[in-house]
């Protein structure tokens, strides 16, 4: 008597293909994570969250309920040296947006340029190098804030970002021209 062979997958065979679906599973999920994590990671991301929380704050009239009524005239946006956070302030409320992993020597400052120099000097790359430092920046109901610029100081190097008054975003700065 021929015993007929049936073709079927093995115990081994079945075991070793859930072990690759759950591996393959798993380094799907934890990939997706960092991806759909909206937190951000450096300064300067930290920053830019900081100043669209405060213009909404300004132009919303602050951080209140929906339906509270409050007048406020401004939210002041200013760094905590020690806590390495920016701290939103609409005079009743605070937000404070903390850097992760901050380094320890890292520092925010912001400056508005010297005297006699204007916004559209600054725009166009002609700023003087020193610059008078601010405690803190506001935001005002009507969408603009303080003319300022922000330095972020980290491991040795300094960046320097130009904040447009009008639209509270970044101002592209032209490149000095170099001389023969």
């Amino acid at each position: 008597m021929k015993r007929s062979s049936r073709s079927a997958f093995t115990l081994l065979e079945l075991l070793l293909a859930i072990a690759l679906i759950a591996l393959l599973a798993t380094a799907l999920i934890g990939g997706s994570v960092s991806l759909l994590n909206d937190k951000p990671t450096t300064p300067q991301e930290v920053f830019w969250q900081a100043v669209h929380a405060a213009r909404k704050g300004a132009l919303q009239g602050g951080f209140v309920p929906t339906g509270a009524i409050q007048n406020a005239p401004e939210v002041q946006l200013s760094f905590d040296d020690k806590q390495k956070a920016f701290i939103a302030d609409d005079g009743t409320t605070q937000q404070t947006f903390a850097i992760p992993k901050a380094a320890s020597d890292l520092g925010v400052l912001f400056v508005v340029p010297e005297t006699g120099e204007s916004a559209l000097t600054v725009a166009a790359g002609n700023a003087a190098g020193d610059a008078t430092p601010l405690g803190h920046v506001s935001f005002y109901g009507d969408g603009t804030c303080t003319p300022f610029h922000v330095q972020f100081k980290n491991k040795g190097a300094t960046r320097e970002v130009a904040i447009d008054p009008w639209t509270s975003a970044q101002m592209l700065v032209r490149p000095p021209v170099a001389t023969p």
